[in-house]
Formats: C-alpha cells, structure tokens, sequence
C-alpha cells in the first residue's frame, strides 16, 4: 500500500512540475519541499479514472507524434495549455474564454523571433532585416481552424517544510489542435515576406514540432 501511495504522489509531484503560471501569489507547489498529493480530479466524482492521455502529455508534453497517437489526433498539430490556481471555474473561464488564442499566437510569435536570433546570418544588419519581417506577424486571425479538443484538472496539496498548513491548488490543462496542413498554410501566410528560403523552412519546421503554451 506504501508503494503504492509513492508512486500516486511520485505522479502528482510530476505532473505539478509541468503544470505552470501560477495565478495567486501564494506558494507555488511545484517550488515546496513537502510530498504532493492529488486530493481530486476530473473523473473523482464519477469513479472515473485519470485517462491515459494525461500521462503522455505529462511526460512526452513536447512530443507531437505521442500527443497525437496517445489523444487520437494523428494529422494535427496540437498545443497544450497549462494554468494552476485556487478557483478551478476562474481557470476554464480564463484559459478557455480568454487566455487560449492569445497565448498560441503569443507563443508562436515569440519562438519564431528565437528561431530568426538562433539561424546564422551573414552580419548583424541582415538578422535585423529578417526580425523586421517576423515580429508579431502571427495574428489571432491566423488562428482559423483552431479546435478546443479536451481537458482535464486536478486538485493537489503539499505541506511546504517547516509548515504545519497545506498549500492546494487546482492544476488545469487543455488540448487545442487544427489540421497539419491548414497551420503549415497559416505559418507560410504569416512569414512570407521573410527573405531567406532556409530560414522559413526552419520556421516551419520547428513550430510544427513544439506544443507547450503556458497560460499567463
């Protein structure tokens, strides 16, 4: 039963790792010292348990052909989003309603503007160039076709050391996707004027590849 115990909490402390952007000032879970237990989930009030999918994005959070096998999703490109905070109706309104398309593109446009400093240039006049063409160009509207797939919570707590009083919160994340073919359309729209035919290349490939968006 030990054993047993260990491994569900070994799980949690996981999964509060990955989950981020705390939205109260509180203490972070994943930053306290004490063990980490899930008070309750998703599927707790039905008996239900945690899906398999769940613990894919918890350990493979970065690989699309994973994500996509494990969520039935294969030919699209995903995105998980991720918040924690005290009020679990606080984080599906925020991260649903409000927080979801702005921080794909927000994202987006941020690991492009990495991709241009990353990628060799000849001088630094010519990086400038390629910035000036990238920067902010990925807009909500180039989010057409984006489908919120699924979701799933968990209420965890964890004694801080030196505490007698536990920390909870609530972990939230949700599943986004849209066709492989129309997201590689909208990057192309979105970065056409980028000068470089290596450089788009590289652009495309690499958002095709990321996943992870934290919900501010």
């Amino acid at each position: 039963m030990f054993k047993r115990v260990s491994k569900i909490a070994l799980g949690a402390m996981v999964m509060v790792m990955l989950v981020s952007c705390a939205s109260n000032p509180r203490p972070n879970i994943s930053d306290a010292s004490g063990k980490v237990e899930i008070i309750e989930h998703k599927g707790t009030a039905w008996g239900a348990a945690q899906p398999n999918w769940v613990q894919t994005v918890i350990e493979k959070s970065s690989d699309q052909k994973s994500l996509g096998k494990a969520l039935g999703l294969q030919g699209k490109k995903i995105w998980v989003l991720t918040k924690k905070g005290q009020n679990l109706d606080f984080l599906k309104t925020w991260v649903d309603q409000v927080d979801a398309r702005a921080d794909i593109a927000a994202s987006i446009n941020q690991s492009v503007i990495d991709i241009v400093k990353g990628h060799e240039f000849g001088n630094q006049e010519e990086m400038n160039q390629e910035l000036s063409h990238v920067s902010g160009r990925f807009a909500l509207a180039s989010l057409n076709g984006l489908v919120r797939e699924t979701d799933w919570w968990s209420r965890t707590r964890q004694m801080p050391e030196g505490s007698e009083d536990y920390v909870t919160q609530y972990n939230y994340m949700v599943i986004y996707s849209m066709d492989e073919e129309m997201f590689e359309k909208h990057i192309r729209d979105a970065y056409k004027d980028v000068e470089k035919k290596a450089l788009l290349e590289e652009i495309v490939f690499k958002l095709m590849l990321s996943s992870d968006v934290e919900a501010k």
